[in-house]
């Protein structure tokens, strides 16, 4: 966390969706790949049934908006 700050709201409604509005300026950190985060939220949404949102305030390390 340190510098970044990133805004997540939760509803546990039974219904799927997922707004992800962060844009990080590196793809990758060492050799793991920042494109699959999404993914990763988009199943978890999915399997889950929940509604998020992931917003994107400020920051400027990657490794610390993704913690």
């Amino acid at each position: 966390m340190d510098e970044a700050q990133i805004t997540c709201s939760l509803d546990m409604s039974g219904r799927s969706h997922l707004v992800y509005n962060v844009n990080m300026k590196k793809n990758k950190i060492g050799d793991f790949d920042l494109d699959i985060i999404e993914d990763f939220f988009s199943s978890l949404v999915d399997n889950a049934k929940i509604n998020l949102h992931i917003n994107f305030n400020y920051g400027r390390n990657s490794h610390h908006i993704i913690e």
